[in-house]
């Protein structure tokens, strides 16, 4: 399949350009409405380059919170590719091993967490979504749930401090 895309790509390819752009986007995730406006900016004539949306919005529709995270590598990556060059496409790379050279700051993805998700979970600081919903108005169909959100702020605080007295032991008794 991940073949197949580059070619494809090259056949839909009807206006002759000389450089195609492939994003990753799963089917359950969503994108602001700056996200392709800011891929196009940052677009630079280099074959094989990437660009990445560094800050990961997630929001649990079990327990609606949102959390953000920075993500130098994202599943949210886009590749710059030459034509002349033949296209692979972004489906042919590993998210998790690629380093993006482009590095776009913001909120303009957004991944959801939900029962079916294989290897995805609430990761990152449980923020308090009600500004962030202020400032970017596409988030707003996502409803928070206010007691939700300061349990797990709450277990998200008590767990940190305990990494952080543990941390503290071992550095006072030596122990590694």
């Amino acid at each position: 399949m991940k073949r197949q895309v580059g070619t494809d790509l090259l056949n839909f390819n009807q206006h002759n350009t000389e450089y195609i752009l492939t994003s990753r986007l799963d089917n359950d995730d969503a994108i602001g409405p700056k996200y392709i406006e800011l891929i196009q900016q940052n677009f630079k004539e280099k074959h094989g380059e990437f660009i990445n949306f560094c800050q990961r919005l997630c929001y649990s529709i079990e327990k609606q919170v949102f959390s953000k995270y920075t993500y130098k590598n994202s599943p949210f990556l886009s590749k710059i590719e030459n034509v002349s060059n033949g296209i692979k496409s972004i489906l042919n790379h590993d998210h998790s091993e690629t380093l993006a050279q482009t590095q776009i700051k913001g909120y303009h993805w957004l991944q959801v967490i939900h029962g079916q998700n294989i290897s995805n979970g609430l990761r990152g600081k449980i923020i308090r979504a009600a500004n962030l919903k202020k400032q970017n108005s596409w988030l707003n169909p996502y409803r928070i749930d206010t007691l939700n959100y300061l349990l797990a702020r709450t277990q998200q605080i008590f767990s940190n401090g305990i990494q952080l007295v543990k941390r503290l032991i071992k550095a006072i008794f030596f122990i590694k």
